[in-house]
């Protein structure tokens, strides 16, 4: 299947010397949702992919994916022929990663490169499924290899969640060391380290990573596709989220959030896009059940592209409940739609988007529902809110975004620096 979505061709002339190669490792991915640290190497794939020779190691669901985009010219390497349904619960993660840690590190172990070139070498994740099958090729072929890793989320510290307050998760805690155990080798190996928040690269100034660069990749958006939804269509919903069930995407607080905006507006219709792991999904449905709230949320799944840019158009408002990570993306997207945002406040958000936002106190439920109030029942405010949104969103087009990655894999490279 072809997509209708334009491909801008981003010209490389860095890329042009040495016989530049990119290899890209995204051997956790399942091919399905798609998470902030998958939509930046899917969408840099397809717009640098005519003009450097991409060589991409996946499992065969994720190779699909990329396949239905219509990329052309990418070498892949599927490291799992084995498609993933679901990860439901802790143990499926584990296994999943294991499992494709283990696959990753044989394909890593028999792959050959050409001695006569270069190749800039980019896990997809800080995961140990990504991250260590690439520096396996990087310590095999040192010479002839930068290695770039992305952290583009710190691990909570052990005995807190994402909302920094104390709690004791076996999941978190399998999280907090794993990381630190990639970190070790990171700030040893790595030739680079990308992430997403300014906030973060002085983080990894204070944690030691001080001899390789680092560089924040914010993301970006379509901001040419979005253009057709900007304008408002008959409402269907008075506001979206978009994310993860997760705690650090605050799905709690979300749903107490829109338990208090129903109080005051009976009718308040909340759309919820996205998913989560089992007990997350069964938490949300008995909370609506408990709370008669099933004519005011709507659970609508994973959508993306058009669909989920033709639902902002029939919504009022944008809801980031992040309390861990600034839910940058698909937040950007919505205001590339023209939507404005309610936000909790806090730096990682700060930092990436600015114009056409109310701020809640951060993890005031209250303040946010009554943040969501105002624009409900300010439509003029509403909608000079999110022309602003859309104005502030212009320098984050993914054209922008790849040129800009593209000069951060030359500033990587040992041979220039």
């Amino acid at each position: 299947m072809k997509s209708c979505r334009s491909q801008v061709v981003i010209p490389l002339n860095i890329f042009e010397k040495d016989m530049n190669k990119i290899i890209i490792i995204a051997n956790l991915d399942t091919g399905q949702g798609m998470s902030g640290g998958t939509r930046i190497y899917f969408e840099f794939i397809k717009k640098i992919s005519e003009s450097i020779e991409i060589v991409f190691f996946g499992s065969r669901g994720t190779i699909r994916r990329i396949q239905r985009e219509n990329v052309k010219d990418v070498t892949f390497v599927e490291t799992d022929k084995h498609d993933i349904s679901g990860l439901k619960i802790l143990l499926d993660y584990f296994y999943h990663s294991v499992t494709r840690l283990f696959k990753g590190i044989w394909v890593s172990l028999r792959y050959s490169l050409n001695k006569e070139d270069h190749y800039y070498v980019y896990a997809s994740s800080d995961f140990w499924a990504d991250f260590f099958p690439a520096l396996i090729l990087h310590l095999r072929y040192r010479s002839i290899t930068t290695l770039i890793t992305p952290i583009y989320l710190f691990a909570p510290r052990p005995g807190t969640g994402y909302d920094g307050k104390q709690i004791f998760s076996i999941k978190l805690l399998l999280y907090y060391y794993t990381q630190q155990v990639m970190m070790f080798f990171a700030r040893r190996y790595s030739d680079a380290i990308f992430v997403t928040y300014e906030p973060d690269a002085q983080r990894l100034r204070e944690l030691g990573f001080t001899k390789q660069p680092h560089f924040v990749i914010v993301g970006g958006i379509e901001f040419s596709e979005t253009a057709p939804y900007v304008e408002k269509r008959e409402k269907e919903y008075d506001a979206v989220f978009v994310g993860r069930f997760h705690p650090q995407k605050g799905i709690y607080q979300l749903l107490d959030i829109w338990k208090l905006v129903v109080q005051s507006r009976p009718d308040a219709k909340l759309a919820l896009i996205g998913n989560g792991d089992l007990d997350i999904g069964r938490y949300i449905a008995d909370f609506i059940d408990r709370n008669n709230l099933k004519e005011n949320i709507d659970t609508l799944g994973f959508l993306d592209g058009t669909m989920k840019y033709s639902l902002f158009s029939k919504t009022n408002v944008y809801l980031n409940t992040n309390l861990y990570d600034a839910g940058g993306m698909a937040t950007m997207e919505a205001m590339s739609c023209g939507l404005p945002v309610v936000s909790f406040d806090f730096p990682n958000s700060r930092s990436m988007i600015g114009g056409g936002v109310l701020w809640a106190h951060y993890l005031d439920v209250q303040d946010f529902a009554n943040n969501i109030l105002m624009f409900l029942e300010d439509p003029e405010k509403a909608r000079s809110f999110g022309l602003s949104a859309r104005e502030d969103m212009k320098k984050y087009d993914w054209s922008v975004t790849a040129r800009r990655m593209v000069g951060y894999f030359e500033k990587a490279d040992r041979r220039t620096r």
